[in-house]
């Protein structure tokens, strides 16, 4: 019976341990999983501190773009600013050349005039006429620097176009810029979203192991009701033994009486033996507490005998291989030095041959010298012996002294030589000698060193070997020692186990006391770390739901923040283009009119200078009539001459009126401006043929005795016509009448003709004005009085209706208003002219434009 009970016993004991191990394994499980918890909650804090740092490089980007568009206003603005100043600069330019312009128009009409006195009163005023043309060129000079002063500021103009497109580029690359902080936004949001797909693989995996929480909490449940179980069935076995041994004590009931003597007798046997049994458990369990300490501390002493000894070994083998090594570098060294000793004292020796044989060499040298001097002193006295036998004896004498001479000469050249080639064969044979040595005791240390190196070599693996043989000794003896001990502890605990299985059924029952509670406590623990669990995961849950929420939140405004940019960029690169073409079209509508105005000042010439040519030849024709009526009529020829004079010179007549006959102005011909193209009135033969307006002089007379019509001629004497002087009864005859008569039908064809070309030239400004209409038109989209463009231009009615006659005698202005049916001297005073204001106000229209959208960019910039 009892072995059937410590058989379900231990089948309990094995399925509680079983169980208690899987509540461990979940609790481990479940710390896993809180660490997991606490690694992902890292890992998304250092992805929010990540998100914060992109969010500050974001915002710091940001900042430096929009102090970078802040900068690139602040340059927009003050290269606005400098164009305002170089239109500025432009116009005050083009005043200054109208001015000038007008300056030599006056300077022309003072020269004209003088050189009109000059034919009058002769040469008195040749000095002066080349003054004015003097001054005429220095005026002319001074336009021209004028001018390039005016291409200076517009190429300054140009340079500051390029930087303006130097700015816009900058503007591109900060869009660049803008474009890669949106990728680093768009790859900041894959992360966040990879963070949430592994915050549910997460979740996923806690809901898994709360899963298995409960699945091992229902084990453990099931485990309970199989020791409920089995506990019923040890207690209904107990029942049925006992009904068994009931009937047994039925039948020894008779021999209980008669052992009762023998139970007592027993049972103080027992008592002593239980006495006795007590004091060896005692003992035994003294001597097991004894033992188990020896034990302990023969396995820590080995421990630390171990460890000591490796230690020391390791030491050892460390200090024996150091003394190895170093004793091999010692060696190496030693074996070094000795080489470069020797090395040093056979150089000391080859140099201290060397230094020997070139001693000897010097001193043979030297003897040589010596010699030679000697010889040389030996020959000179011989020669002076020789002389001196020469002198004294005859031919035959010197033959034989030249003779022996020659022989001494050649016999010591000879010992000379050879002396020469022992010494240098003993020289090279004593440097090869030393050579030899030399390389044989290299090659003798060579051999040495490497012998050397391979006895240190073979000296250190015997020492690595001997104390690999004494560490594995060691070893082998401190295992042999180790075995004994674990038997010995072997042995001694067969023997305490043999004890202690007695004590196990006494413990039985406490155990099972013990696992109750234990069980209980595990419950407890298991619920409160469930319920910790959970409350964490809820807490962390519901904190990054929030965080990414909040962050989801502020990724959609930033969004939608760049979204707005992006649209507001879109909208400034559509206005540039815009403005850009806009600034294209309007320099092309000026190259146009500049060429316009070039080819009608360049017809305006011609038109002037053949006027010019044809006045010249009335005047002489004029000069002619005039000697010929002063040959005709010498005694009234004072009053004819000085009349004809008036008619023929209208530039005498009226000083004013040659103003008009100067050269068509630098603005006319390349300015941007028709108002000194118009402003040229009609020609000086016109004017004092037919114009009773006053002339651009300063001549007001107005005479009301001319009625010749459009064909009348208005003077300022009071004498009337010289012509109609001239044609009176009383000074004319048959030829003179015919002569006027065909001079007065020349001036009226001549006046025609200025008239129909004053039609032509009003019909070109005409035509002119309509092409600046139509190029300002769809350029700046507005009507033309909105653009600075003079009424009687832009509309019909300007054409041919009233005309508005703009006049600027030396720079001033003077504007009169002239019917239609006022005649041809009326028409020829009609010339539409602009100013130089009119052609600027199209400009300023456009620059007020352009600045209007360059600031309404810069403020969608700005948002």
């Amino acid at each position: 019976m009892s072995t059937i009970l410590s058989a379900r016993e231990r089948e309990m004991q094995s399925l509680l341990r079983q169980k208690d191990a899987d509540l461990k394994q979940a609790n481990a499980e479940l710390e896993e999983r809180g660490k997991l918890l606490y690694k992902t909650k890292v890992a998304i804090e250092q992805l929010q501190a990540e998100l914060t740092a992109c969010r500050k490089e974001e915002q710091t980007i940001r900042d430096e773009a929009q102090r970078i568009c802040d900068e690139q206003a602040a340059e927009l603005r003050r290269a606005e600013e400098q164009l305002q100043q170089m239109e500025a600069a432009l116009m005050s330019r083009n005043q200054q050349a109208a001015g000038l312009q007008a300056r030599v128009s006056e300077l022309g009409t003072e020269l004209e005039s003088t050189r009109h006195e000059q034919r009058t009163f002769g040469s008195v005023f040749a000095a002066k006429e080349r003054d004015q043309a003097r001054k005429l060129e220095a005026l002319q000079d001074e336009i021209e620097h004028q001018q390039e002063k005016v291409a200076e500021l517009e190429r300054l103009l140009k340079e500051r176009n390029a930087a303006v497109t130097e700015q816009k580029d900058k503007v591109a690359s900060l869009q660049v810029d803008r474009d890669e902080a949106d990728r680093q936004a768009r790859e900041l949001a894959a992360r966040l979203k990879k963070v949430s797909e592994e915050k549910q693989r997460l979740e996923q995996q806690l809901s898994e192991a709360e899963d298995k929480a409960v699945h091992l909490q229902q084990q453990a449940s099931e485990a309970a009701a199989l020791a409920e179980q089995r506990a019923r069935d040890k207690a209904q076995s107990d029942r049925e033994w006992g009904r068994k041994l009931g009937g047994r004590d039925k039948e020894l009931a008779s021999r209980v009486k008669d052992l009762e003597t023998k139970l007592q007798a027993a049972e103080d046997r027992g008592k002593a033996l239980s006495k006795l049994l007590s004091e060896t458990e005692a003992e035994l369990a003294q001597s097991n507490k004894l033992w188990q300490r020896r034990v302990d501390e023969a396995q820590a002493e080995w421990g630390r005998h171990a460890a000591d000894s490796e230690v020391g070994w390791e030491r050892r083998a460390t200090l024996a291989l150091r003394d190895a090594k170093a004793r091999l570098q010692d060696e190496t060294r030693e074996w070094e030095r000795r080489l470069r000793d020797c090395e040093s004292g056979w150089r000391a020796k080859l140099a201290e041959a060397e230094s020997t044989w070139a001693a000897r060499y010097s001193q043979e040298r030297q003897q040589w010298e010596h010699d030679r001097s000697d010889w040389e002193h030996w020959r000179g006295r011989l020669q002076e012996d020789l002389e001196a036998a020469r002198a004294l004896a005859g031919l035959d004498a010197r033959k034989g002294l030249a003779a022996q001479l020659a022989e001494a000469e050649a016999r010591f050249t000879a010992e000379r030589a050879a002396a020469e080639r022992s010494w240098a064969a003993r020289l090279e044979s004593s440097k090869a000698a030393w050579a030899q040595r030399l390389e044989a005791e290299q090659r003798a240390s060579a051999a040495r060193l490497e012998d050397a190196k391979q006895r240190a070599a073979a000296e250190q693996a015997m020492v690595e070997e001997k104390w690999a043989a004494a560490a594995a000794e060691a070893e082998e003896r401190w295992r042999r020692k180790l075995d004994e001990l674990r038997t010995k502890w072997v042995q001694e605990q067969a023997t305490s186990d043999s004890g202690w299985a007695a004590r196990l059924e006494d413990a039985h029952t406490r155990w099972l006391r013990e696992r109750e509670q234990l069980e209980r406590t595990a419950g407890e623990r298991l619920a409160a770390a469930q319920e910790a669990a959970s409350a964490r995961y809820d807490s962390l849950r519901a904190s990054l739901e929030s965080r990414v929420a909040a962050i989801t939140e502020k990724l959609a405004a930033l969004a939608a923040k760049e979204s707005k940019k992006e649209r507001a960029c879109k909208e400034l690169k559509q206005e540039a283009e815009a403005l850009r073409a806009t600034a294209e079209a309007e320099f092309q509508r000026r190259l146009g009119l500049e060429r316009t105005l070039n080819e009608a000042a360049s017809l305006f010439r011609r038109e002037l200078s053949d006027k010019s040519t044809e006045m010249q030849r009335l005047q002489g024709q004029v000069r002619r009539m005039r000697r010929f009526s002063g040959q005709q009529a010498p005694s009234g020829g004072g009053h004819a001459a000085a009349a004809v004079t008036a008619a023929g010179s209208p530039v005498a007549a009226c000083p004013g009126a040659a103003a008009a006959a100067s050269p068509l102005s630098t603005q006319a011909a390349g300015g941007p401006s028709v108002g000194a193209a118009a402003a040229l009135g009609p020609s000086p033969a016109l004017q004092a043929a037919a114009s009773p307006a006053p002339a651009y002089g300063g001549c007001h007379c107005r005479c009301t005795a001319c009625t010749g019509g459009h064909a009348g001629v208005c003077c300022c004497s009071a004498a009337g016509s010289p012509l109609a002087a001239l044609s009176s009864p009383g000074l004319s005859n048959d030829p003179l009448g015919e002569e006027l008569a065909a001079l007065r039908a020349a001036r009226h064809e001549y006046a025609a003709s200025v008239l129909r070309q004053d039609r032509k030239r009003n019909d070109l400004l005409a035509s002119l004005t309509d092409r600046l209409q139509i190029h300002s038109r769809p350029a700046l989209g507005g009507s033309s009085s909105a653009h600075g463009v003079p009424p009687h231009i832009s509309s019909p009615s300007g054409r041919h209706g009233d005309r508005t006659t703009c006049l600027y005698p030396g720079g001033g202005s003077s504007c009169s208003e002239v019917p239609e049916g006022g005649g041809e001297g009326d028409a020829l005073s009609a010339g539409c002219s602009f100013s130089s204001g009119g052609g600027a106000a199209p400009f300023q229209s456009w620059q007020h434009d352009m600045s209007r959208r360059l600031g309404s960019a810069m403020r969608k910039l700005q948002f």
